[in-house]
């Protein structure tokens, strides 16, 4: 008798912990419905990545095509937490020369030299301020997330997560499907909203 009660415990108290930790965050990419009526004008958002590249020098400008890619990580995430060491080997690759890397933090939080320690020097992490933090708001639905940009053509390449799994590091990934097809000629203008996944709200 005391045998089957101590597992029904012990199940009920393992499933709590799966929901407490990583089953509540499992969602779309956009859930909050930011692009219900699709990408629509892009133009606000170059707007703001042109004026971030411009005020932090993110990229040399006589570059052939430059691209950046942006990764919109929160710490505090639990996402991240659990996906954390997929998804900085995914960032420190050896990527082409024209090819930025940059992580942008919400504003209030300051990187965890910890947390960023394994990140290569190549990598610029921005923290940003309140009022990009707000403005961001308006087009980045959840975390992790990614945004490759062609700043030559103010264009956006991508928008969504890194990867096809639940977890940052697990199944194939976009980033590196979207830089060979750059690679090659080909943009394909990827807004991958409707990935479910592990995500935090933005």
């Amino acid at each position: 008798m005391f045998l089957p009660a101590l597992l029904s415990v012990w199940l009920i108290a393992v499933l709590i912990a799966f929901y407490t930790f990583f089953w509540r965050f499992i969602q779309v990419f956009d859930d909050q419905g930011l692009y219900a009526n699709g990408p629509g004008s892009a133009s606000q958002i170059s707007a703001f990545l042109d004026n971030l590249s411009e005020q932090y020098r993110l990229t040399e400008y006589g570059a052939e095509m430059p691209i950046i890619v942006f990764h919109w990580l929160d710490p505090n995430c639990r996402c991240l937490q659990l996906g954390m060491n997929g998804l900085f080997e995914l960032i420190n690759r050896d990527y082409p020369s024209n090819v930025s890397q940059v992580i942008l933090v919400p504003a209030a939080q300051q990187p965890d030299p910890v947390i960023f320690s394994s990140l290569s020097s190549k990598v610029t992490i921005i923290n940003l301020t309140q009022a990009e933090y707000r403005q961001s708001k308006l087009f980045i639905p959840s975390v992790p997330s990614a945004l490759i940009y062609k700043v030559s053509s103010s264009n956006m390449s991508y928008l969504g997560p890194h990867y096809s799994g639940l977890l940052c590091g697990q199944g194939s990934s976009y980033i590196d499907l979207v830089l060979n097809n750059l690679s090659h000629g080909f943009d394909p203008n990827l807004f991958n909203l409707e990935q479910t996944g592990c995500f935090c709200r933005w």
